[in-house]
């Protein structure tokens, strides 16, 4: 567990670093404190409420179509069933990919719909054998409150995961997986098209058990956290 906690405060680090980079370009936007002593406000809002760029008050606009990319680290926990020795244990491992979604916003609800797909070099070696899982895609419902340039959120949907076990003499087996994918982040608008978003997801479709030679074998990344950026089209 020593390399996930340092991959993530190098993820937090970014995080940070992202968010300070975005304090110029909030301020070029016009979100410093306006003539009217409101805080968070564009001084425009009030005139340009209508062309959909902010809300009358002074909360971003999160609706339309969006695209991005995120890195992160994810959690492997594998485990085996049966006699022959399998993959065990727990480990953490590098992960990066890309997004898109769209949301609709009414006042400070916000909800939409996004997909992703992360590359994971996963791959658990034991005697005789692997667990290889190559690739994790989600395609969640988002449902959030904002507030300001802050959205909180929650996510659910369905996880769908690529793996390759490799039960030496007794087989080898390629398979996709599908499951539940729950959890929940922050997003944050640093101007009108770009905004930096933390994620946390528990994706349990790894949890999947597949049967080679008599021994029952099951693991991947069930714990993923990431930092994206995304780029905002209205």
């Amino acid at each position: 567990m020593k390399r996930f906690h340092s991959r993530a405060l190098l993820i937090s680090l970014a995080g940070t670093a992202l968010l300070l980079c975005a304090q110029p370009a909030a301020a070029q936007n016009g979100y410093e404190q306006n003539n009217d002593g409101q805080n968070g406000t564009p001084p425009h809002a009030q005139a340009n409420s209508m062309n959909g760029d902010y809300e009358y008050n002074g909360t971003a606009n999160w609706a339309g179509p969006y695209v991005g990319a995120h890195v992160g680290d994810a959690i492997s926990e594998f485990t085996n069933e049966g006699s022959r020795p399998g993959p065990g244990g727990t480990d953490d491992n590098f992960t990066t990919g890309v997004q898109a979604g769209y949301n609709w916003q009414h006042g400070h609800m916000v909800y939409g719909f996004e997909g992703d797909g992360s590359w994971l070099p996963v791959d658990n070696h034991f005697a005789g054998g692997s667990y290889d899982q190559n690739w994790l895609s989600t395609l969640r419902a988002r449902a959030g409150y904002a507030m300001g340039r802050f959205l909180p959120y929650v996510t659910a949907g369905l996880a769908f995961t690529g793996t390759q076990t490799n039960a030496g003499a007794g087989g080898s087996e390629g398979s996709v997986h599908t499951g539940l994918a729950l959890g929940g982040g922050v997003e944050y608008m640093y101007n009108d098209r770009w905004s930096m978003d933390g994620q946390y997801l528990y994706a349990d479709a790894p949890n999947e058990h597949t049967t080679i030679g008599g021994t029952t074998y099951a693991g991947g990344a069930n714990h993923v956290l990431t930092v994206g950026v995304n780029y905002h089209f209205e």
